[in-house]
């Protein structure tokens, strides 16, 4: 439990931009900076040629005459995320969502910047939208310098780490429809010494344990690991009814593209904080291995509003009244790009989300049921019911 706590922690300190929210080339910095509020995007290092018009999207689905026999079901851990997407990286993360190069002199995008005074955000190449990286993402490194190395090693233990079940695949590298079922993980453990599932929990009152009551070892990352995911990844916890699901993915090139429905909570929570990324137009893309151990190069686009992002504060500790709040979502009006609904925008519209690119790396292992997952906390409520704040923000020591 502790080190989810800490981990959940860590996403307070750097959603609120508390610790120390200020860009890179200013000097000094402050729990609420208004000097902060009055530049648009943040300087992420040079700019590059951004190269032509061609939109970024992922291939399209294959023709139906590459459908075959099924092999069964493969399933995958993601951990390796790279939060980090220095200089020019963030450029190449994520896809075009706009289905327009907002690049200089014209700058032509779907919608202009809620914030009086934000320049529009440029795209990265070939129309890649990904403000996330270009913008937020900087900042909360500059909030916590080990936000990336922290993240690894939760995701290493096997707290909140994504999993993706493909089923109906034909093993080949074009498949015109496979089903995939997107979820997050209670705790992963390493198998037992001929491969099998683990009796292992997490019992209420914490800790990893095997059914004998001894300690499970974390995750080996080896393709043997065991899986618990989180029930309310799943409609009543059933793990029929995922709440995450595509029935119209594909592969194409040995690359698997699958959808995200709209606002579905992507949850991650430890016990007292969490974040719920809600994403609107989302995407999900990676390279399956030739031996199926591996899925590489996973790509996460989509567009997050800043509603959603504003309505996820309090279970991260940001708390609404506070100065800190104020700051985030003053700093969220001068990154937004996108238009939430990816059917509007126009002339006059404004934008009212935010793009997101992540990636990740993805390893072969074992689903092993669906495990209770301590609910999701609203980190401000508890404080308030236990007697005040300090200052509006959860303290994190």
């Amino acid at each position: 439990m502790l080190m989810r706590e800490r981990a959940a922690r860590r996403t307070a300190v750097a959603l609120s931009l508390v610790v120390c929210a200020c860009t890179a080339g200013r000097i000094g910095c402050k729990v609420y900076d208004p000097a902060l509020l009055a530049d648009g995007a943040i300087d992420a290092g040079p700019s590059i040629d951004s190269g032509p018009c061609d939109p970024n999207h992922p291939a399209g689905r294959p023709e139906p005459s590459t459908e075959g026999p099924d092999i069964g079901e493969i399933f995958f851990a993601l951990r390796a995320i790279n939060i980090h997407q220095p200089g020019d990286e963030w450029k190449r993360v994520g896809y075009d969502l706009d289905n327009l190069c907002t690049q200089p002199p014209d700058y032509v995008s779907q919608c202009e910047p809620p914030r009086a005074g934000a320049t529009t955000e440029i795209d990265g190449l070939n129309g890649t939208d990904n403000s996330v990286g270009h913008n937020l993402i900087p900042l909360l490194l500059v909030a916590d310098s080990e936000l990336e190395l922290d993240a690894d090693r939760n995701q290493t233990q096997g707290t909140g780490t994504p999993l993706i079940r493909i089923l109906h695949w034909n093993g080949q590298a074009q498949d015109p429809q496979v089903e995939v079922v997107f979820a997050q993980a209670v705790f992963g453990a390493t198998a037992l010494e001929d491969g099998g599932q683990p009796d292992a929990e997490i019992p209420r009152d914490g800790g990893l344990t095997y059914g004998d009551g001894g300690n499970a070892p974390q995750p080996s990352w080896n393709g043997s690991d065991w899986w618990w995911a989180r029930d309310d990844s799943f409609f009543d916890g059933d793990p029929a009814r995922p709440r995450i699901h595509d029935d119209r993915a594909y592969v194409v090139d040995h690359t698997l593209v699958f959808s995200i429905p709209d606002r579905e909570d992507i949850v991650f929570a430890g016990e007292s904080r969490g974040l719920a990324v809600r994403l609107t137009d989302a995407v999900i893309t990676g390279r399956i291995s030739n031996d199926k151990s591996r899925l590489d190069d996973v790509t996460v686009a989509g567009r997050w509003a800043i509603n959603d992002i504003l309505s996820t504060a309090e279970n991260a500790g940001i708390c609404r009244g506070s100065g800190s709040y104020e700051l985030l979502e003053g700093l969220l009006m001068g990154m937004a790009d996108v238009v939430s609904n990816p059917t509007a925008g126009g002339p006059g519209a404004v934008c009212d989300a935010i793009s997101v690119g992540v990636g990740f790396t993805g390893y072969e292992a074992h689903f092993a049921a669906v495990h209770f997952s301590f609910g999701f906390p609203n980190a401000c409520e508890r404080m308030r019911m236990d007697g005040g704040l300090d200052g509006g923000v959860v303290d994190t020591d």
